[in-house]
Parts: C-alpha cells; structure tokens; sequence
C-alpha cells in the first residue's frame, strides 16, 4: 500500500454533494481508485467504520468529506500492510501486535505540524517547521569531530553511573508531549553525565509541557535571554526593532517589555544572533503539538524535578516537584500493566511555579536546573556521535509513516504508507545490526513498546538528522 495522504481527484461523474444514502457505493470506487489490498476480513471491517462514520455526517456530503471518511476509517495497521513489510526486507520485523496507535493517528492535510492544528496529533507533535527555521538563523552547527569513533556505543554503557537515567522509559500517554519529552530527558542525561552520576533524579516534562508557551505579544521579535532584566518573566520579553540603531549590521539597543515597565538595556558587547528570535520560532501548543527549539530555550530558564505520573493522594518525596500529569496507558494493545488509554487528548496543565508535589520539600526557585548555553545542531552522523560520546544523548525528530506503527524489532527503515507527522525522540546511540548501521532510540511509547521502548532506527532514514539539539549543563 503506497497512500498518500493527499486529496486524491475526483472519481469521475460524481457530483460535488452526495446524499448521505448514495456514497455507499462510492465505497468501491475509492478502492479501486487507492489501489486498496485486503486480507479476509479488512474490507469488510474498512467498511463498517465507513458507514459508521458517514452516519455522523449531514444528510448530503462533499466528496472531500467521503475521502477524509474513507482515509480516517480505515484500520491504522492492518494484516496486509505488515505481510508486504516484512516480505520486502529482514532488517526488522512488523506485527499487527504493536497495534498500540490505531485509530489514534488521523489523516493530516499537513502531516503533525499544520499552522493551526484542527485535529489532534495525539503521540505525535513535533512541529519541525519552526525548527528548521530557527535551525537555519541560529544555531551553530558542530563540524570538529573525532577520527576514531567507534563503530558501537551505547550510553548506558559508557556512562555507566547514569544507566538507569538514560535508559528510564518515559510515557507521554494520550498527551502530544514528544516534543517536551525528549529534550527534557536528554537535558536529564547530561546533567547526570555533567555531575559523574551525582545528579539522580528525573526531570519535569510536565513542567515543560505546562510552561513553555509561546509569548503573547504584538512585537515581531522576542528576546529569549532575559539576563539583561533580573526579573522578568521568561516567556513575556518583547522586543521591537523598528528604529533600533544598528552598528555594523548588529544591534546595540534593545527595548524590552517585561513585567509591566520597559527597559533599555545598552549592550556593552553586540549581540549574537541568537539573542533574538521571531516569535514564529516559539511554537509550543502544549498536549496538541510544541517545538524541541522552544523546549531547549526554555531550559535556560530551568525544569524542576519530575518523575513518571504519580496521584496527588499517593505522591511520595521521591517523586520531585513535578511529576508526570497523565498516567501511562496500554494504546490498543493488551496490557496486563497498564489500563486501556482513551480516545481524548487531555487539557495542558496549568503553568504553576510552585510544586504541585507537596510531599517535596525543596522549594521550586531551589528545584530549577539549567542549561549554560543556547543549544547547539549537530547535523551529520560524525557529529551526532562526537557530541554524544562527549556531553550526553540528544533530541531528535523524526518523520513518522504508517509502517513505523509496526514496528516490532530490528533496524528500522521506512517501507510503506503515508507520512503521518514528526515526532520527538532520543538519540543513545549506534550500531551496525544485519549490515545495517542504525542509531539507538529511546522512544516515549512506554517499555511495552517495541524493543522495552526503545527501537533502532536506520541511520539517513525519516529525516531523523535533520534536527538533532543539545546544549551544556550549566556548571
């Protein structure tokens, strides 16, 4: 199966507006016209959601509407689809038992990252259009790297005294969190690794993920680094450039809004680029979708400590400020650990600054660990490796397609379907496997999933270099 995703043309003599009693017949057509393949039991099961679905619908419905219907009511992983798989290649093998994403994924005109996001993207919600704008105007790209990497490495094994952190399995549940998750665990790994296993405890994605928002403001540009003004909040600088004097194509002055009173901060050294941002770059719409760029910025400000979900009634010390704000959940699968998830995206949390733990006794000003720098891109194979072996596992994203939904081990590598959107990862590590040389993931899926939660991936495959972060701990 080869689908798209895209509005396919019209089948020919339909008219634009259909009774809702007519389109079953156009049922047949879309398959022949979709080059649709079926095992025993998936069309009929393809056609019993259809109807279900149409019945929902007004009286007449446009033809837009029967494909979207058609598309969104089909079996997410169906027999057929890991029967071509694994027929086509040994590398890693599909099973319709990692089910854990049907009928959660939907059919996006703009894959996971629209300009405005009208159907919710559930596990996957990186939005890599932002990132590759800020990629582009900002960050420095690392092109110093070693000459003897090995062929090997995994960092639960080379920084040993942190195994247990780089190797926790988080859950983003029903939350469109990976954006939030990935960096905060690769800040968390790093900040182990920084202190020589000292530093033991989980990071806050739920902090993150309440948090991080992008800035409400009328000016074009925002300022990212508050250090100029002590006490302004991190997510409300403004900064306006129209008729700020310039030297040498830097820029001198900045006139900042924050907290109420404006500031003029004159620069004794220019800025760097990166001290200034559009706002289309701050692009975090909590459990519906964010960025990882916003998320690296924002741990220059700071993540408080946090675990996996925990009840308020039963929450413990061990826990930290923040835990967790939705509980893991078995995804269409059969689960003797975890409760069945639902089909609704839960509400952000609210941004707080106080710990919604009360069992923890640190204050939450006392909880915040940071990164030193803005982060840094590292977008080849080399360079990914050399920063990992030095400073820690990194954030990616990575293209999702319907066939990734299978995956149950090995090396994957993208097969069949349609690209359904981006989704935020962490990259430990690499390997060679079959021929086969592929990073090691760690995935937000819970350890039910794939290889204990953690999948390989073939390394150049679903665009999974093309926005690799990490910064340094601050010391």
């Amino acid at each position: 199966e080869q689908s798209t995703g895209a509005v396919q043309p019209p089948l020919q003599g339909t008219p634009a507006l259909i009774p809702r009693q007519d389109p079953m017949a156009v049922f047949e057509a879309f398959v022949s016209q979709r080059g649709r393949v079926y095992t025993a039991g998936e069309e009929s099961q393809h056609l019993e959601n259809y109807k279900k679905e149409l019945m929902k619908r007004p009286n007449s419905v446009s033809l837009v509407e029967l494909q979207d219907i058609f598309d969104e009511s089909r079996p997410a992983i169906m027999q057929s689809v890991v029967d071509e798989i694994n027929s086509k290649q040994n590398t890693w093998k599909a099973s319709i038992e990692q089910g854990r994403l049907k009928v959660i994924f939907r059919r996006f005109h703009t894959g996971c990252s629209p300009p405005s996001v009208s159907v919710p993207p559930r596990l996957c919600g990186t939005l890599t259009n932002a990132t590759q704008v800020v990629l582009g105007e900002v960050y420095s790209t690392v092109k110093t790297v070693p000459d003897d990497l090995p062929s090997t490495f995994d960092a639960r094994l080379h920084f040993g005294e942190c195994k247990d952190i780089i190797g926790h399995i988080r859950d983003q549940s029903e939350c469109g969190s990976c954006w939030a998750v990935a960096p905060t665990s690769a800040f968390n790994d790093r900040l182990c690794i920084a202190t020589k296993g000292a530093f033991q405890q989980l990071l806050s994605a739920g902090h993150m993920l309440a948090c991080c928002r992008p800035p409400d403001s009328r000016y074009l540009y925002v300022a990212p680094n508050c250090d100029v003004v002590e006490n302004c909040t991190w997510y409300k600088p403004e900064v306006s450039l129209t008729g700020v004097p310039e030297v040498r194509g830097a820029i001198r002055t900045l006139f900042i809004c924050a907290g109420g009173f404006v500031v003029e901060a004159f620069c004794f050294h220019l800025h760097r680029r990166s001290d200034i941002l559009r706002r289309q770059s701050f692009r975090s719409f909590g459990c519906t979708s964010g960025s990882q760029v916003s998320a690296w910025f924002f741990l220059r400000k700071g993540v408080v400590s946090g675990g996996d979900y925990a009840a308020k009634d039963e929450m413990t010390k061990a826990d930290g400020c923040w835990p967790y704000n939705f509980p893991k959940c078995a995804h269409d699968i059969i689960s003797h650990k975890y409760p069945p998830c639902t089909k609704n995206v839960p509400e952000t949390p609210d941004c707080v600054d106080s710990c919604p733990n009360q069992k923890y006794t640190t204050s939450f000003d006392n909880d915040l660990h940071r990164t030193s720098a803005y982060p840094r891109s590292f977008q080849d194979p080399p360079s990914i490796k050399s920063e990992i072996m030095a400073n820690g596992p990194v954030s990616a994203s990575m293209k999702v397609y319907e066939d990734f939904l299978t995956y149950k081990s090995g090396v994957y590598s993208h097969m069949t379907g349609a690209e359904l959107g981006s989704h935020g990862v962490k990259i430990i590590g690499w390997g060679n496997e079959g021929g086969e040389d592929f990073w090691l993931v760690v995935n937000s899926w819970n350890e039910e999933w794939g290889e204990h939660g953690l999948f390989k991936i073939k390394i150049g495959d679903s665009g999974i270099e093309e926005a690799v972060l990490g910064a340094k701990i601050q010391e």
